[in-house]
């Protein structure tokens, strides 16, 4: 057997030369029918993340929008530094907080578009961008910041673009309106693998608002223990979804995995086991923050 697969090393060297470079496939993708098709060394074709972008009537935007959806047909390159902040407009202290605090998570997700973001790091993207601007506009009207099943969370999207400039208007009557536009923007840029840099699409107006005022999941770890960083997670993909609800079954007869210093024989008898897999109040604190920042 081994001398099988030494005389197969050895024809393959013959056949394709011992230092013989792969060439890189070359193709690109095209919309067809409202579905992103690959097609090798045909003119009129773009990459996948732009084809994405622009394809059928919706694109990349997920959930779908309830009303008007306008989008382009071409994107516009950028570099993830020239993302400026033209305005962030809310009529109290606390609103402006949390449009801040929004806009940082937004800008987070840029550079965990490469694909290489883990070994790379924050500022992943090598290949010329161009110069063009991306400059954002945020209006919130309302100084509502509790969410209830009234809450109005539409909102209206503005993109438009001209040489070596992208504007991004935002206006909404609450925060939680803004928070969803600006999950609508990150899906609305993608990563170019072709030059490695960032794209963001050239035109888009949108206005959008839930259907359903209860978007949410319930997670059990009464039954089955889930750990904090896992809820976090859980938490970061609800948004990107503009999901509205986080019910937690966090006890039941099951198990007792929240310490509680009034009930401290609660735990202590109702844990999974001894000290290890337990919630501490630091911890519901904890993710009560993790909320806020996304």
């Amino acid at each position: 057997m081994a001398q099988s697969w030494i005389k197969l090393a050895f024809l393959l060297g013959i056949a394709f030369g011992v230092n013989a470079q792969i060439p890189k496939a070359r193709f690109s993708w095209k919309c067809v029918n409202n579905k992103c098709e690959k097609q090798i060394n045909e003119a009129g074709g773009t990459n996948l993340g732009a084809c994405k972008t622009t394809c059928g009537q919706f694109g990349s935007l997920w959930p779908q929008p309830s009303g008007r959806v306008e989008l382009g047909s071409t994107v516009v390159p950028f570099s993830q530094d020239n993302i400026k902040i033209q305005r962030l407009f809310g009529p109290t202290e606390k609103v402006r907080n949390l449009l801040d605090a929004g806009v940082n998570v937004f800008k987070s997700y840029l550079p965990k578009m490469h694909p290489a973001h883990a070994t790379l790091g924050d500022s992943p993207f090598k290949g010329d961008a161009g110069k063009a601007i991306v400059l954002l506009d945020v209006a919130v009207v309302r100084g509502d910041t509790s969410l209830t099943l009234d809450t109005d969370e539409g909102y209206v999207l503005s993109i438009t673009s001209v040489p070596s400039q992208v504007n991004i208007n935002i206006v909404a009557n609450t925060y939680f309106g803004a928070r969803h536009a600006l999950e609508t923007v990150s899906q609305l840029i993608s990563f170019d693998n072709d030059n490695d840099h960032l794209q963001i699409i050239n035109y888009a107006k949108i206005e959008d608002w839930p259907i359903y005022p209860h978007r949410g999941i319930l997670v059990d770890t009464s039954r089955n223990f889930i750990s904090l960083g896992i809820i976090k997670k859980t938490i970061d993909a609800m948004s990107y979804n503009k999901l509205n609800t986080f019910h937690w079954h966090i006890t039941d007869t099951h198990s007792f995995p929240f310490y509680s210093r009034r009930l401290p024989q609660m735990t202590q008898w109702g844990a999974y086991t001894n000290g290890r897999f337990t919630l501490l109040k630091t911890s519901l604190t904890s993710l009560n923050m993790h909320v806020f920042e996304v």
